[in-house]
């Protein structure tokens, strides 16, 4: 096949995949806005209580006028409002998903961890460590924060012949953009845009700058339980080596691939909580994407300290699997009462002690 056939079935079958997934978000919106209609009240406001405690107040979610049904967390257990599943640190680790919302104005969330992967296809095994996988969120506006990540990969090749090791570095920055809280049944939307680099790490990966950006949506469908998707793109370098003419040469092109992922996440309990994900990898040149599947746990030591685990492993392909650990904290670098929009944040009707 020429290179403009095979460049239109790519098209083609990269079009047939965005059209899919708008129609479904669309059709998902109608049916849930035949529901009963969810009022959106004004941004949170974060006070300082007493103890110096940050207490959300100022929102609420309602149906009509009452409050909004349901426990605070599956096990129905009694918190105050610092440690809402809505109000509680939201964090971008360690799934797929980014979280629909911005790291507060005039505060931070600092992320970070570590990832074992194993992988074997045909006769090849391979394994790499990545640490510290951080990400450091600004938020320099009620709806926008600015984004940076850094991290650093160890990676050995074993075949039955011959064996490789890589040391390499990856990074990024950019932003994340709150465009529309949930209102009602109608998903909350973000857009978040990067421009990522990386260094060597194996002589097949892609090595140079790349363009990443994406849309997230979601609800969060009761007080503990939400749902979140993502839509990504990536215009990223890939190196081909062949030999020519005895020599080894590595041959450098530009290619867009679609990355879509979709993700439950759950609340347990005061301080434990849970999420289960599917993504999928759908490179241009490919006519089947890779796809992946995950879950992991997160307990908080605070309202605004975190540590999770999780395990993932590829569905599909290659034979993959992944366990990883890490934590996020969120803190301030303004010191004054700010206001942020919070994914659905709510209002007690009464008085709450923070804890």
């Amino acid at each position: 096949m020429d290179f403009l056939s095979s460049r239109g079935t790519r098209t083609s079958g990269l079009r047939s995949f965005l059209l899919g997934r708008v129609a479904a978000w669309m059709l998902l919106s109608a049916a849930l806005l035949g529901r009963p209609t969810l009022v959106w009240a004004e941004p949170s406001v974060e006070t300082k209580t007493p103890k110096g405690k940050l207490l959300a107040t100022g929102s609420e979610l309602a149906i009509g006028d009452a409050r909004i049904p349901g426990a605070p967390n599956l096990l129905d257990e009694a918190v105050a409002t610092p440690w809402e599943a809505l109000n509680i640190i939201n964090s971008d680790r360690p799934d797929y998903v980014d979280a629909l919302s911005t790291a507060p104005f005039g505060g931070f969330l600092l992320e970070s961890g570590y990832t074992y992967t194993w992988s074997r296809e045909n006769s090849s095994n391979e394994a790499s460590h990545a640490l510290p996988e951080t990400l450091l969120r600004l938020g320099i506006h009620p709806r926008i924060e600015l984004r940076f990540k850094g991290s650093a990969t160890d990676f050995t090749r074993r075949g039955q012949d011959a064996s490789e090791h890589h040391l390499g570095a990856s990074g990024a920055g950019g932003t994340k953009i709150l465009l529309l809280p949930q209102h009602g049944w109608l998903p909350g939307l973000t857009f978040v845009g990067e421009v990522a680099f990386q260094s060597h790490v194996a002589s097949y990966q892609a090595r140079g700058a790349s363009l990443q950006t994406g849309v997230i949506y979601g609800w969060m469908l009761n007080r503990w339980f939400g749902f979140r998707a993502g839509t990504y793109f990536a215009y990223a370098p890939e190196y081909e080596e062949k030999m020519d003419e005895g020599l080894l040469v590595s041959q450098r092109t530009y290619t867009l691939a679609v990355q879509q992922a979709a993700s439950l996440s759950y609340q347990f309990s005061k301080r434990w909580g849970g999420y289960t994900e599917w993504y999928a990898f759908f490179p241009m040149q490919s006519s089947a994407g890779q796809h992946f599947a995950d879950a992991g746990v997160f307990y908080y030591l605070s309202d605004a300290l975190s540590i999770d685990l999780r395990y993932g492993q590829s569905l599909n392909g290659a034979e993959e699997r992944y366990v990883g650990a890490g934590f996020a904290w969120r803190g301030r670098f303004l010191r004054r009462n700010t206001t942020s929009v919070d994914f659905i944040p709510i209002r007690h009707h009464h008085a709450h002690a923070a804890l």
